[in-house]
């Protein structure tokens, strides 16, 4: 038993498991083999994000205050990041160069309204990653799509971009999502598609539908592949998954890339890779840059899973500490002969080290996140953001989807109030993703404290 907790050793894993909280966030999960993965991913995260882990098998046991003196973060130098990951240049852009307008009581479209759609309404995702950030709470598939379509046409193109993802959803098993990314088209906004890419083959076969995302899409669309492996037993691992998924992923990846070549479209392809004890070899790494550099990918991005939304800071802390920290290092030693040292590399890849999702950094009261973006999550309801964007932070809710312009606009000025203050997400287990982070740093150290206009 693990002294620090209630939680015990799981003695395969060599990672605490939970004891006596099987009820404590009931699973909406179908029965049978899924239910079961869903519900050991759910385990997985009041673990302490196993999959996180470095490969120190001591570690685990060690007393705190040793294991504190032991970890030292990484010297960090600041590298180039591709345009769509310059947070703060992307926010400035979207003010017109003018950041005063933040907090002056006009009503400002933000640069993105993201949708988590509920993925075909039975299940919420066909992988069940121990890093999922939506694992910890129920996982409700309430979210009517005609309702997206919708608020798609009431906005009107008002936003630069509509992003489909999810915090425990996969766009891809809604079978109206290329409806919905050709609505968006149709008023002249950009679409952002994150995918874990396992349905990308078979729904060409069926319905068309890479060559039809190719079609539709012009400069600055995007879609992003969560791969998070270099192999198929290690995507398998991190996925939790009793199937072997990687190779008709990148099946799918190499179908799409060809498409686009074959049909000149702009459409721009990133693939992620989050680190964990299973995908971190020179093997994994050499063969998933080999792919990559193969392939038309605009970047390939490197990083360390966050710590599970809804945990309280000190135990994000003990994670970071534990795990991050170590993982970062060894990270970058192993990611050194393969980050791009010319900014026109294509694909450009890169290492987002831990850094950027410090939670000692997130010591501010006000968030300007609601001029980057708002959030429709699967559940049905309007969310300041993404990163609370599930039932378990449900008093972060806007409202149910909007019907009308009206309802929504008034949303987006409730999502833009000074007086608003984040700590209340701190002291709930929210946390700043890496945009909402860099921004509200930003926006604290201009107008922070007696600064504040």
């Amino acid at each position: 038993m693990d002294k620090r907790s209630n939680l015990s050793l799981d003695p395969q894993l060599g990672c605490p498991t939970p004891e006596g909280r099987d009820n404590e966030y009931p699973a909406r999960a179908p029965e049978g083999s899924s239910g079961a993965r869903l519900k050991e991913a759910q385990e997985r995260a009041w673990a302490g994000q196993i999959v996180a882990m470095p490969r120190r098998k001591t570690s685990v046991l060690r007393p705190q205050t040793e294991q504190a003196k032991t970890v030292e973060p990484a010297k960090q130098t600041e590298v180039f990041r591709p345009k769509g990951y310059d947070y703060l240049g992307i926010l400035h852009e979207r003010m017109e160069g003018d950041m005063s307008r933040i907090f002056n009581g006009e009503m400002l479209y933000p640069r993105q309204l993201e949708f988590h759609l509920a993925s075909d309404g039975k299940q919420p995702c066909n992988f069940h990653c121990g890093h999922c950030q939506g694992s910890m709470g129920d996982q409700s598939l309430d979210l009517d799509t005609n309702k997206v379509l919708n608020l798609i046409d009431l906005i009107a193109g008002r936003t630069e971009y509509v992003i489909f993802g999810g915090q425990y959803t996969e766009p891809t098993l809604d079978h109206q999502l290329l409806d919905c990314l050709t609505r968006v088209k149709k008023y002249g906004s950009n679409f952002g598609l994150t995918t874990n890419g396992s349905l990308l083959k078979r729904l060409e076969e069926s319905r068309g539908f890479l060559s039809g995302l190719c079609e539709i899409a012009e400069d600055g669309d995007y879609l992003t592949l969560s791969l998070d492996a270099g192999l198929p037993e290690s995507h398998r691992r991190s996925k939790n998954t009793q199937e072997y998924w990687f190779d008709e992923i990148i099946e799918g990846l190499r179908l799409l890339c060809s498409i686009k070549a074959r049909t000149g479209s702009p459409l721009t392809i990133r693939v992620c890779y989050l680190l964990n004890r299973w995908n971190m070899s020179e093997a994994e790494i050499s063969n998933i840059v080999k792919i990559a550099r193969g392939l038309p990918l605009a970047s390939l991005r490197f990083s360390v899973p966050y710590a599970i939304y809804g945990h309280k800071f000190s135990r994000v802390r003990r994670y970071r500490d534990r795990w991050e920290l170590p993982t970062s290092s060894e990270a970058q030693q192993l990611l050194e002969p393969y980050v791009s040292q010319d900014q026109s590399e294509l694909p450009y890849i890169f290492y987002f080290g831990p850094e950027h999702q410090n939670v000692d950094r997130m010591n501010f009261n006000q968030c300007v996140h609601g001029y980057y973006q708002i959030t429709v999550a699967a559940d049905g309801y309007v969310y300041r953001c993404s990163s609370i964007a599930q039932p378990l932070f449900s008093w972060g809710r806007l409202g149910p989807i909007p019907e009308t312009r009206e309802e929504l606009e008034t949303m987006i000025l409730r999502n833009q109030d000074r007086s608003f203050d984040c700590s209340i997400c701190f002291e709930h287990g929210a946390r700043c993703n890496r945009v909402a982070l860099e921004t509200n740093t930003w926006y604290d150290s201009v107008y922070g404290g007696d600064s504040a206009p």
